[in-house]
């Protein structure tokens, strides 16, 4: 009897396990997996005698796995928030519907529910309430019927009790390792709202219920007038596995989309949200990144990585040259742009000193300002008022002239949100930068 109880958990985790390959990069691999999973109930059905109501059991146990996990998916969604005919993107509207199949509109319910998709954490909890109690409702509504068709306690059934416990307890382990690696881990979670949670779980439903009906038919409706049954039961297996199938192929297709779309908006948003490049005038070797305020005084900055003194809310960056003009691109980024690619590795040789600041922007207004004078380069803070980190990248430092109309000096300013942390010095090799060092170093 334990053996029944561990075949079935280990029957039900290697099942869920095996769907992870239908995660592949290659589209036929992941159809081709999602297809040899669902065949296998089939497999049995022809080949070791289960029965179709076995089939459903087990199909049944798994949309009840899936139903407990979802619960939790609603709950912490976080992806695009849809209106659609079933749901109309404010928890507190409520309408009268039932559930949606892969064919349509479920059977009409009696009962008002609350729609998914409201933005704040009580219409979330509402939305998540009301997809349990739906599942929970349908649940037991099916297992009455398999009950009623001898699908449990009746005839020599492959599946035990304790068998299908064990079902129910892999695929409830499977299904949570799956939670906090997909949903968490690989951010599956921002790629799907409520709404896309709520649907998927009641189209599961929707053919479920649809292949305990067909059985239904087959099994009693000839009998009902007297005839023998003119379709053999295992065809409602076949419909009912195609029909699954078909579902979890559309909802793949569903979020490969979604997380190409976010991978291409997010290769946008971080390629620069605003960026530029400008002529920007030099005074007394300097010119300021801050927001709209700055302290007047310059006094006690911190310069201790030779390209800048550094005050809360601005960076006086340390020029070269005296007055003149330099030029200066800026970019405002929403995620740290990484230092280990090859790219980066091979840019940075291009700067002379490259280090970075963590800056408090409580205006949201971080720009590049010139002494005598408003500079044509974007807003770098993209995300509006809070903390930016700072990268600052400088090449042609060492060229001492007091004055010059135009000078070779380059600098190059890169910002994202970021949580503040002490200067970092990325590159060091001007002899302009030693100097700030050893000039700005207190005496003793």
């Amino acid at each position: 009897m334990e053996r029944d109880a561990w075949r079935g958990a280990v029957s039900g985790l290697v099942s869920t396990l095996l769907r992870k390959f239908a995660r592949s990069d290659s589209r036929a691999v992941s159809v081709a997996a999602l297809v040899l999973v669902n065949l296998l109930p089939v497999a049995a059905v022809a080949w070791r005698g289960w029965r179709w109501q076995d089939v459903l059991i087990v199909y049944w146990l798994e949309n009840l796995a899936l139903s407990i996990w979802g619960v939790l998916k609603i709950r912490t969604a976080r992806g695009p928030r849809r209106v659609t005919r079933y749901t109309q993107g404010d928890a507190s509207r409520t309408v009268s519907t039932g559930p949606t199949t892969p064919f349509g509109p479920g059977f009409p319910s009696s009962f008002r529910i609350r729609t998914p998709g409201g933005s704040n954490p009580r219409q979330q909890v509402a939305s998540a309430g009301s997809f349990f109690f739906q599942q929970a409702f349908t649940t037991v509504f099916t297992g009455f019927f398999l009950w009623m068709t001898g699908g449990f306690f009746a005839g020599t059934p492959k599946l035990t009790i304790l068998t299908g416990a064990g079902v129910l307890a892999g695929l409830l382990l499977g299904q949570g390792v799956a939670y906090v690696f997909d949903w968490f881990w690989r951010e599956e979670r921002y790629l799907l709202g409520p709404a896309d949670v709520y649907e998927y779980g009641m189209a599961r439903t929707g053919v479920l219920l649809g292949g305990v009906a067909l059985g239904l038919i087959l099994t009693f409706a000839p009998l009902s007038v007297g005839l023998r049954p003119v379709m053999d039961q295992r065809w409602s297996v076949v419909v009912l596995v195609v029909a699954k199938t078909a579902l979890e192929i559309r909802s793949l297709f569903t979020l490969r989309a979604r997380r190409r779309n976010w991978a291409e908006e997010e290769q946008r948003r971080v390629r620069a949200a605003e960026s530029g490049t400008a002529p920007v005038r030099v005074f007394k070797h300097s010119f300021v990144l801050g927001d709209a305020r700055f302290p007047g005084s310059f006094e006690n900055l911190d310069h201790s990585t030779g390209l800048g003194g550094l005050g809360e809310s601005f960076l006086l960056v340390r020029t070269g040259i005296e007055r003149g003009t330099i030029t200066v691109s800026a970019a405002a980024f929403v995620s740290r742009p990484g230092l280990d690619t090859p790219e980066e590795r091979e840019r940075l040789q291009e700067w002379e000193d490259v280090a970075e600041f963590s800056l408090a922007v409580p205006d949201g207004e971080l720009r590049v300002r010139a002494h005598g004078g408003g500079v044509d380069l974007p807003r770098l803070s993209a995300s509006g008022p809070g903390c930016y980190r700072v990268r600052v990248h400088a090449r042609g430092r060492d060229v001492r002239h007091r004055d010059l109309p135009e000078s070779e000096e380059t600098y190059s300013v890169i910002t994202w949100p970021e949580e503040p942390s002490p200067p970092l010095v990325i590159k060091a090799t001007s002899r302009c930068g030693m100097d700030e060092v050893l000039r700005r170093r207190p005496a003793g």
